[in-house]
Order: C-alpha cells, then sequence, then structure tokens
C-alpha cells in the first residue's frame, strides 16, 4: 500500500508539472501536422556546401532578376485546411520582419498518387530587397569564415478556419529536420560572390 501511494504521489508531481517554455513543438500554437514541408531544388541546396545550409543563394555581382523558389509539401490530416501562406523577409536575423506577399491556398494542389498538396511559388531577389531596403551594392558576399550575409525567409500558415501557424512555432526544427518533413517555414538566402 506505501509503494503504491508513492507511485501515485510521483506520477501526479511528473503530470502537474508541465511548462509550455519546454515544448519544442508548442503543441498548443500548432494544429495537429499542418505545416509546409520543404521539397524540389530548395531543398536540395541546404547539403550544398557552397550553399553553407541555405534554401538558395545570389550573386551580389549579378542583377536583382534573380529568383529563389521555394516549393514545399502541405502536410496535414485535412487536406483542404491550408487557407494562404504570408512569405516575409528580413536581412540578417537582425533586420525587421517585413511582408514581401501572400500566396493563397489554391497554390497548392493534390498531384495524382500523392496524399499531400505541393505547391511552388517563386521569390524575386529584387521584391526582396526593395522590402528590406537593403541595396545589393551594400550586401558583403558570404565567405564561410567571416562574412554571413543573407536573407531570412520565414512563411507564416494561415489555415482555413483563421487560425495561424506562424514561423516561429517551429522553435526547434531539428525535430523535423528528415526528407519528408523539414519544415519549409524558415529558410537562409545566401548573399554569394
Amino acid at each position: 500500500m506505501k509503494y503504491i501511494v508513492l507511485f501515485a504521489f510521483f506520477g501526479l508531481l511528473f503530470t502537474s508539472c508541465t511548462d509550455d517554455e519546454l515544448d519544442p513543438l508548442r503543441k498548443n500554437q500548432i494544429k495537429k501536422g499542418s505545416y509546409l514541408a520543404l521539397r524540389g531544388t530548395a531543398f536540395n541546396n541546404l547539403f550544398d556546401d557552397n550553399l553553407y545550409g541555405g534554401a538558395g543563394g545570389f550573386s551580389v555581382a549579378g542583377s536583382v532578376d534573380q529568383n529563389i523558389v521555394i516549393e514545399s509539401d502541405y502536410l496535414s490530416e485535412d487536406q483542404n485546411t491550408i487557407g494562404s501562406v504570408d512569405v516575409f523577409v528580413k536581412y540578417k536575423n537582425t533586420g525587421n520582419r517585413v511582408k514581401l506577399t501572400t500566396i493563397p491556398g489554391s497554390n497548392w494542389t493534390l498531384k495524382t498518387n500523392s496524399k499531400s498538396k505541393n505547391g511552388s511559388f517563386t521569390l524575386k531577389l529584387g521584391d526582396i530587397l526593395t522590402a528590406t531596403g537593403v541595396k545589393l551594392a551594400d550586401i558583403p558576399a558570404t565567405d564561410g569564415d567571416l562574412i554571413f550575409s543573407f536573407f531570412v525567409i520565414e512563411l507564416d500558415l494561415t489555415l482555413t478556419d483563421g487560425s495561424k501557424v506562424p514561423a516561429a512555432s517551429i522553435v526547434n526544427s531539428s525535430l523535423f529536420e528528415s526528407a519528408l518533413f523539414y519544415p519549409a517555414h524558415k529558410l537562409n538566402y545566401y548573399a554569394l560572390k
């Protein structure tokens, strides 16, 4: 009897002491499985040493006509819940987060023999520069040792019921990082020579 009371006490102690800050998935903010998984060239770029783990890169010696294509699968139990995706950008992690565009949920469609909707969209470097107020000529090229120049692309999901899955809610993306589940909510776009 003494052991039963002791186990009950510790069971209550451990189940009642939950801290939302210790939940890396922020389950109270994200609906089950409602996020974008990175696909295509941007996903392949993550493993390119010349891109420093970024989803893409642009040449500081090039023109503002350079693009980055973001392809993703919508992972959710209900594939009809994607309402829209707000795209935000900021220069490095110190710049202001600025809204670039909104992509409608209809951009993600179900392909033959697939269980997840897939969609892609293109972001123009010129639009990113205009939105952030940064000039291409003022950006130093990333050299991998001393300088890391990049734009952060953040994707906030709005579901059809009005709830949001902000990029900030994916606080420990390494829990997802695999070929199937790598989140597309926060990506780096590096400045290269």
